[in-house]
């Protein structure tokens, strides 16, 4: 039988998360709920096809759902293994405290605890830190407790948007938020050699046609079309190769874009492999540097010397094999 202060007190621990679990199980069922109502929304919105009973389906299984998890925790008997386990993420050395307090029980023939035992039992009860335990569970509890508003709120903002008409609310929202047009990539960094595919998105209402003016760094323009797919608002083309820095905007109407760059930057890569080979003495053989070269073969006792050329300046740089890795002295040319 467990001593009756420490009982009380890990009680009253322990109902802090003991909430948690209970709130942060709502704001998951809350979540779920909220998800699939968006998803009928959805639906509603791009095919029209509506179902008021599986709305209120939805929200009956949620309901019952969370009134399940209540009783669940509402009946739940204390158990102090969570609490210790979060106790000792918090502090290690308080986790083992209870956990050793927890092993104490009465000597079964007189049914009292020993004086080490109660000692251990005082221990805990008189803890310095035994506010900072309770501060430790109740923000784990206002923490769940955050969380299951957060989901509430997403939940009532959805099912208030659903009320609406779709169409009215598409217009609102693309009229108010939406971009008048939206580039991809944007601006953007390009490997050299790669392509790049250039998207715009018209927010509001879509031009009869639209083109890129793609500037490359030596001053050549190039005035490119973009396609567009049936009704769909974006509009868009391809680069199929981009060697060196650019600026692009997109013209429509007689409206235009802001200047997107496209820079170019190469990986660095080996351009360059030159193997100076030392022979042990008494093979006779004349040192010699094979150029350019990544093979090579050698007698034991050989001397190889790597001098690898890169195409650009580099922090660091090693040579790996399956066994072992080398690290590289980095030299440059200045």
């Amino acid at each position: 039988m467990m001593d009756e202060r420490l009982g009380r007190l890990l009680v009253r621990l322990d109902s802090h998360l003991a909430h948690a679990r209970v709130r942060r199980k709502w704001a998951a069922c809350g979540a779920a709920v909220t998800l699939s109502e968006l998803v009928l929304f959805v639906v509603r919105v791009a095919t029209g096809w509506k179902s008021q009973s599986m709305w209120l389906g939805i929200l009956g299984a949620g309901a019952v759902t969370a009134w399940v998890i209540w009783i669940q925790g509402k009946n739940r008997k204390p158990e102090f293994g969570e609490l210790v386990t979060f106790l000792s993420g918090q502090d290690k050395e308080t986790g083992n405290l209870l956990a050793t307090a927890l092993e104490q029980k009465p000597n079964p023939e007189t049914g009292y605890l020993t004086f080490l035992q109660s000692r251990v039992i005082d221990q805990v009860i008189e803890h310095p830190d035994k506010d900072l335990w309770f501060a430790s569970v109740r923000k784990k509890a206002d923490g769940a407790r955050n969380l299951q508003i957060a989901s509430i709120f997403c939940l009532i903002t959805v099912l208030f948007l659903s009320a609406q008409p779709p169409s009215r609310r598409l217009h609102r929202v693309v009229a108010w938020f939406g971009p008048e047009i939206a580039v991809t990539p944007g601006d953007a960094e390009v490997e050299r050699g790669n392509g790049v595919v250039v998207t715009a998105r018209f927010g509001k209402e879509a031009p009869a046609e639209a083109d890129m003016i793609l500037l490359s760094s030596t001053g050549t323009e190039k005035r490119i079309p973009l396609a567009r797919h049936l009704e769909d608002p974006v509009f868009g083309t391809s680069i199929p190769e981009v060697s060196e820095d650019a600026i692009y905007r997109i013209e429509y109407g007689n409206k235009k874009t802001r200047d997107f760059k496209l820079k170019v930057f190469d990986y660095p890569s080996m351009t360059r492999a030159d193997a100076s080979m030392n022979y042990p003495s008494y093979t006779g053989l004349t040192n010699r540097t094979i150029k350019d070269t990544v093979r090579v073969s050698a007698v034991e006792g050989t001397k190889i010397t790597y001098n690898l050329e890169l195409n650009k300046t580099v922090v660091k740089a090693s040579l790996r094999s399956k066994e072992q890795t080398l690290a590289l002295a980095v030299k440059t040319n200045a």
